[in-house]
């Protein structure tokens, strides 16, 4: 049985470890394999701690104990947006096991909903450009590549390309 829940610190390590799986399955064909082979589970965990520390909202779906998917999001970051209107998802990543099933569908709509609820008016993600999957799933999700793109450097010589999706969004009080 799957529930959903807002993550805390204790949560870092489980959402590292299946941020690390996540991209070990995804950008196989993208990354080197001793790159994808040497992310550091307790770096990565730090990382979440501090994010989470900071603010940043991430919601988990889990199975049990057993962590399903999670989704950090809130205002957006991006240099021509404006945080009082923009929403970002920062990451949404379901356990490669478990793709397909209505997670990742349940914690956008999630994102989306606490979106509206803090006001925003567009939602707005970045996607590596060569990851047709995801492409795919927030397209039908309504949203669309506004053109913008970056390049995601990860260590010297290692970067993925990036696309931005958008989505306007309705106001909670207009629903």
């Amino acid at each position: 049985m799957f529930t959903s829940v807002r993550a805390d610190a204790d949560d870092a390590r489980a959402i590292a470890a299946l941020h690390i799986a996540s991209w070990r399955d995804a950008y196989r064909a993208e990354l080197p394999p001793d790159y994808l082979a040497a992310i550091d589970l307790h770096e990565r965990a730090e990382n979440w701690r501090k994010r989470i520390a900071a603010g940043t909202i991430v919601l988990l779906e889990k199975n049990g104990d057993s962590l399903a998917g999670f989704c950090a999001c809130g205002r957006s970051r991006d240099d021509d947006a404006d945080p009082s209107y923009a929403w970002e998802i920062e990451n949404l990543h379901v356990a490669p096991t478990l793709r397909g099933g209505g997670i990742g569908s349940r914690l956008f709509g999630q994102a989306s909903l606490l979106a509206r609820d803090h006001g925003a008016g567009e939602l707005s993600l970045w996607v590596v450009e060569t990851n047709v999957r995801a492409r795919r799933f927030y397209e039908a999700h309504g949203m669309h590549a506004d053109g913008a793109t970056q390049r995601h450097m990860l260590a010297p010589g290692v970067s993925l390309d990036e696309v931005r999706y958008r989505l306007p969004l309705v106001p909670s009080s207009a629903r």
